[in-house]
């Protein structure tokens, strides 16, 4: 009964229920055996028509312990067809390592989005980090964590943003009235940024979206916060662990006070998510998706996208 209802639940919970269905094939109970190889040949089918990576390695188990056991070859082609689907998915979505040289251009164009927050908090001096996020002809506009700028009924008084591109030039903001408790949202605005040397078409290159669903645990991830102060530092490499719902969870040595509202990029320095908490030895980020998707309603112009190819 245990083997059957573990099947049913397999649609939702693929992951989670092919490495106990696999085990299950070695059963001293012919009965139970026969259970789990239905299970697995139903979850190819329906892992065949979906594009979950992360289940490869499970699969690849299950493949091989069905084959051992000379199961129904309905059931073992049900699973290999996932497996071959899934293997071509992660190939398409795979990209190569870029050169040094490469790698140091989207570092750099990673970083010019991100800037540096400052202001007073219930009469404290706050630093914190942002992410230009879109503009329009004379507004640039910044996503931060909520909690650096609102606490209670206080909000960050005379913020100041400084860009990588005017490093030491503290430009007026204004906090603008949308927060998003659940995503630790707050929005900043530069107003007429071209009275401060700011060509925003010429100089942000928006086009920097990823995404976390792709990585694999202790894939490469950078931490980015307080851009002004470490932009001339090497980047250190954190390791992406898990992405659950609206969070993105990274083990991190990088990320400290003041990194709250800051980038965490992949290691083709495309935007994943943003900054909100750290808990040694890991880090929370917010997926950049639900980030843009609440902006967007929002009404703000969200320049942010994908890279074409990257799509």
């Amino acid at each position: 009964m245990a083997v059957e209802v573990l099947g049913e639940f397999g649609g939702a919970h693929q992951k989670t229920t092919l490495a106990p269905l696999t085990e299950a094939l070695r059963d001293e109970d012919k009965e139970v055996r026969g259970f789990a190889a239905d299970a697995l040949g139903q979850m190819g089918e329906e892992l065949s028509k979906g594009s979950d990576v992360s289940a490869i390695p499970a699969l690849k188990g299950a493949l091989r312990a069905l084959e051992r056991g000379n199961f129904e070859a309905k059931h073992i082609g049900s699973v290999r067809d996932a497996l071959e689907h899934l293997v071509e998915e992660e190939r398409k979505g795979a990209r190569p390592p870029i050169a040094e040289s490469e790698a140091r251009e989207a570092e750099r164009k990673g970083r010019s989005l991100v800037v540096q927050i400052s202001g007073r908090l219930d009469g404290e001096d706050v630093v914190g980090t942002g992410i230009v996020f879109g503009s329009t002809a004379d507004r640039l506009y910044i996503a931060t964590a909520r909690h650096l700028v609102r606490q209670g009924m206080s909000t960050l008084f005379q913020p100041t943003v400084r860009l990588n591109m005017l490093p030491g030039e503290a430009i007026p903001a204004l906090l603008l009235g949308h927060s998003d408790r659940d995503l630790d949202l707050a929005v900043l605005e530069i107003r007429d940024p071209a009275q401060h040397r700011v060509v925003v078409s010429n100089i942000l290159p928006f086009d920097r979206i990823g995404g976390a669903q792709r990585l694999e645990p202790k894939a490469k991830v950078y931490a980015v916060g307080l851009p002004v102060e470490l932009a001339n530092m090497p980047a250190q490499a954190d390791h992406f662990d898990r992405s659950v719902g609206i969070q993105v969870v990274f083990e991190s040595t990088t990320v400290r006070r003041g990194y709250s509202g800051g980038a965490l990029f992949d290691s083709h320095w495309q935007l994943i998510a943003m900054i909100r908490a750290d808990e040694q030895p890991y880090a929370h980020a917010v997926a950049i998706e639900q980030i843009i998707a609440r902006l967007k309603d929002w009404g703000y112009p969200v320049a942010l996208t994908q890279q074409r190819g990257n799509r």
